[in-house]
């Protein structure tokens, strides 16, 4: 019985060597970066917030159903409302920050049973619905693995710039502070030094008195 090897090229070996690469790397973002469902079960008339630490103009979505209807209000740092619904039942929706800092997703009970919800946050590349682009755009699979891997390191990127945003502030926040503990040490001993002399002047004024010295 004779067996055929079938002979790759070096452009293949270097396509299928690129896509095996890249479904590595989008996996592993894709690891660093999973969502965990939420359930919870609202009391009647209750409100239960959740935060999400949002960046500038970034895309999040959110799926969330119930066993009843439940208000849904989601509003960003400064209080405005980016999206709400009367009935939250097998809600579907998605928005676009337009600066960097906490978005509050609220619900709220209001049939006057107790519903068990569920929901899931999706933010940057997760919130991108990728089967949806290639219907509509024709894209190849190494095309569409491509763009994923392009949004996952644009959402790094920007995590990256975040954080360290965050750590020159923290860092201007700790020169202040040491400055601040300087002067004030400073101060103290200040302090300390002029009740000193105010002491022996006083003791010496005393005895003086006294006729002592």
């Amino acid at each position: 019985m004779f067996l055929g090897f079938g002979v790759l090229d070096r452009k293949s070996m270097r396509v299928g060597g690129r896509y095996i690469s890249l479904s590595i790397l989008i996996l592993f973002f894709a690891s660093l970066s999973t969502c965990t469902p939420v359930t919870y079960q609202l009391g009647r008339n209750q409100e239960k917030c959740f935060f999400e630490d949002a960046l500038d103009d970034e895309v999040i979505s959110c799926i969330a159903d119930g066993e009843s209807a439940f208000k849904i209000h989601v509003t960003d740092s400064d209080g405005n409302t980016l999206w709400q619904t009367n009935d939250g039942r097998d809600a579907s929706f998605g928005f676009r920050t337009e600066k960097m800092g906490v978005v509050s997703l609220c619900f709220t009970e209001t049939s006057g049973s107790t519903p068990l919800i569920n929901f899931e946050v999706f933010s940057g590349a997760q919130s991108i619905d990728y089967e949806d682009i290639a219907k509509k755009e024709h894209l190849e699979p190494l095309q569409l693995l491509l763009r994923e891997v392009t949004d996952t390191l644009r959402d790094v990127n920007s995590q990256y710039k975040h954080l360290i945003r965050r750590g020159d502030r923290h860092e201007m926040t700790a020169d202040s502070t040491h400055n601040l503990l300087g002067w004030t040490g400073f101060i103290t001993i200040g302090i300390v030094i002029l009740l000193g002399l105010f002491q022996i002047l006083y003791l010496r004024m005393f005895f003086k008195k006294k006729n002592v010295l």
